[in-house]
């Protein structure tokens, strides 16, 4: 099995070390794992990862003061990619027993029947119960991505069906930021843009994804959760929030959802970080059934006072 970059953007996460060591902990193989680790907290919060070998650790310590959002973290944690495979996920997540081994061949399953894939999908859940122990939400069937348009938040959206039992995977239109799996070439390819800033990051990197010929495929096996609580308990500290910190992080959205708009209408003149051809574009709306192309003053309304 050839080599996989975990790459987790944290801020000021306690879940961080945990799910770090349930990676780790869960793997087949451990020596071909190399993490990215972009850590925005306080100085003497940044957790010890001495347990992973040097090598294998590219670590960044940033003053939560210093974050930018999630996209801005994403992208500094998907640059000089270390293996074959780069997976990205979140700072509160939890592995399955063999979950690199099971991900890497049923993506290669998949490659070889649909071609340039990604696969994505949102996990299975888990809560940290008040004993401090992972309790797992299991599910009786796989769930797949549907996109729908969100009229509160101006922006599309996930809704969620029962996956087919098709071995390779589902073909869907939407991305999960919380499980990205692909060839390190296709992230290279369609690199996470840093100035988005949280809103629509999944939707526009679907839409450049597709635009480019790459196909998005609901991941057909099961092997890792997902906390998608900010808190679940009164035990479990809520979980820090960038916009909650920084009095000017309205600044970040409104520039953010500018970008957004010139993506989800369909420009190409932000090069490889707008739409790849627009034929595609025009395909991605005729299967969701979404029309974007007149929905720019609707999309900048959401940021508008």
């Amino acid at each position: 099995m050839s080599g996989i970059n975990v790459s987790i953007a944290s801020y000021r996460d306690i879940e961080l070390l945990p799910s770090i060591r349930s990676a780790w902990d869960n793997s087949s193989d451990p020596d071909n794992l190399h993490f990215t680790i972009v850590s925005q907290a306080e100085d003497d919060e940044h957790p010890d990862l001495s347990f992973i070998p040097e090598e294998q650790l590219t670590y960044y310590k940033f003053h939560w003061s210093q974050s930018k959002g999630v996209c801005w973290a994403r992208e500094i944690g998907s640059r000089d990619i270390k293996g074959t495979f780069f997976l990205q996920t979140d700072s509160h997540s939890r592995f399955r027993a063999g979950w690199d081994r099971a991900i890497v061949n049923s993506y290669l399953s998949s490659y070889a029947h649909y071609g340039k894939i990604v696969f994505t999908t949102y996990p299975e859940g888990y809560k940290v119960n008040d004993n401090k122990q992972d309790e797992f939400h299991y599910r009786s069937n796989l769930l797949k991505i549907v996109p729908v348009w969100d009229e509160i938040e101006k922006m599309v959206g996930p809704s969620f069906q029962e996956a087919s039992f098709n071995p390779y995977g589902d073909e869907i239109y939407y991305v999960s930021g919380n499980s990205l799996f692909c060839f390190k070439e296709i992230i290279e390819e369609v690199p996470y843009d840093s100035l988005l800033y949280f809103h629509g990051e999944e939707p526009s990197l679907g839409l450049r994804f597709y635009t480019r010929g790459i196909k998005l495929i609901n991941t057909p096996v099961d092997f890792m959760f997902h906390e998608y609580k900010a808190s679940w308990n009164e035990s479990t500290p809520k979980r820090k929030l960038h916009w909650e910190d920084d009095p000017n992080w309205y600044l970040l959205n409104y520039q953010s959802y500018e970008r957004l708009a010139k993506i989800m209408t369909g420009d190409t003149t932000l090069g490889i970080y707008g739409i790849g051809d627009y034929d595609l574009y025009l395909q991605w709306i005729k299967k969701t059934g979404i029309e974007l192309r007149d929905k720019s003053d609707l999309i900048m309304s959401r940021v508008r006072k």
